[in-house]
């Protein structure tokens, strides 16, 4: 985005209205003026927004989600503008455990490929955050379990394998003889 030099008196007002008064007379004049892509209005602020290769008054361009003002700064995808936390919220790296938006400003654990937020790096058996040095073990879907409560719920299958009753499987003997 880029501000441009100053056109006009500063806002649309009766100074703007006389301003566009006396070029109505100069229409080639008149032309130079742009249009906002928001409003459609000839812009005679002080300063111009420049996004997406189109112009706006700095009150008609906002933030395709919140609606916040962008003066000051904006990003783009498509024909959109966004501010910076919606822009990372929506097309940032996401957390593999809640799956919202990660700021590029905000510290993560990673695990593998997947990276998650501070407070979502957590097991999801007993809930407690995982900190750097823990074991873990990191499931197929994404979730991580500690190793206590991992090794908990082996020893529970291996008790629950051992008291079922076994089942007769046929054998064969590797070679029969009638």
């Amino acid at each position: 985005m880029e501000a441009r030099g100053e056109l006009g008196p500063g806002r649309e007002s009766a100074g703007g209205d006389l301003l566009l008064a006396l070029l109505a007379r100069r229409e080639d004049l008149r032309r130079e003026i742009p249009l906002c892509a928001g409003c459609d209005q000839h812009i005679l602020d002080r300063f111009i927004l420049k996004a997406l290769d189109r112009h706006w008054h700095s009150k008609c361009l906002r933030c395709s989600d919140c609606h916040a003002p962008l003066a000051e700064r904006c990003f783009s995808r498509g024909e959109s503008v966004y501010c910076k936390d919606d822009f990372f919220k929506r097309f940032g790296t996401k957390c593999a455990a809640c799956q919202l938006g990660i700021p590029p400003t905000q510290v993560v654990r990673r695990a593998q490929d997947f990276v998650y937020h501070l407070h979502c790096f957590a097991c999801v058996v007993c809930k407690r955050q995982l900190a750097t040095g823990d074991e873990f073990y990191l499931m197929e879907d994404s979730r991580l379990v500690c190793k206590a409560d991992y090794e908990t719920a082996k020893q529970r299958e291996a008790e629950a394998t051992a008291k079922r009753p076994g089942r007769a499987r046929p054998s064969r003997p590797s070679s029969w003889r009638r």
